[in-house]
């Protein structure tokens, strides 16, 4: 019986890697769902900084999605997503003390700029970019893309909410997401999701205050 029972888990986490390594939305959100926040916290106690724990967290899940293909079958994808996060925190690291030592050593401004920036700073440049585009939506538009993505209502939810149509609905999250494409063209809708997500934990305690 117990047997039967690990070789049906086996099956099951086996069937998951495959749809993970195959691009499937759903399964990359359900380790995301999962798993953000143990990652995050992990690396909370590794750097002893939150906010770049975060970062480093966001990192980590687009380069799990980026690397996707290389996800062993047999191995599960909390596995692989924790040593991408623990990798990420020994470059973090490393560069860190480097920075420190060469700025303690030359005590010199240009030197110190030039060491500032991170490898994070495109993917800020991009939640940025996507809070810009959002902001400057119809205030309609903008409105119900907030309660669906920050809020998490659904489309009916919203309806009633706003006292206007589902369709209504349906036909301003289609309009909102058509500006955002736009500007997002190379972007696939799994990188929008994680966008939407790292962008709705700073959107938090804003909207609707």
């Amino acid at each position: 019986m117990r047997d039967s029972l690990q070789l049906i888990q086996s099956m099951e986490h086996i069937s998951f890697n495959i749809k993970l390594q195959q691009g499937d939305e759903q399964a990359f959100k359900q380790l995301f769902e999962t798993e953000y926040r143990p990652l995050l916290a992990y690396l909370t106690i590794l750097t002893r900084d939150h906010a770049q724990a975060q970062d480093l967290t966001q990192q980590a899940f687009l380069k799990f999605w980026e690397k996707r293909k290389t996800l062993n079958v047999n191995q599960t994808p909390k596995q692989y997503l924790f040593s991408i996060g623990h990798n990420l925190f020994i470059d973090y690291y490393r560069r860190s003390n480097t920075r420190m030592e060469i700025i303690a050593n030359l005590k010199h401004r240009a030197l110190q700029e030039q060491f500032e920036e991170t490898p994070s700073d495109h993917l800020q440049t991009r939640i940025d970019k996507l809070h810009t585009i959002i902001e400057q939506l119809p205030p309609r538009c903008k409105e119900v893309l907030k309660l669906n993505k920050f809020e998490g209502l659904k489309y009916q939810e919203i309806a009633d909410y706003l006292h206007i149509s589902k369709k209504t609905v349906e036909n301003q999250m289609g309009l909102a997401f058509q500006k955002i494409r736009e500007h997002f063209k190379n972007d696939d809708e799994l990188i929008l999701f994680i966008l939407f997500n790292f962008l709705k934990n700073k959107e938090q305690g804003i909207y609707r205050n």
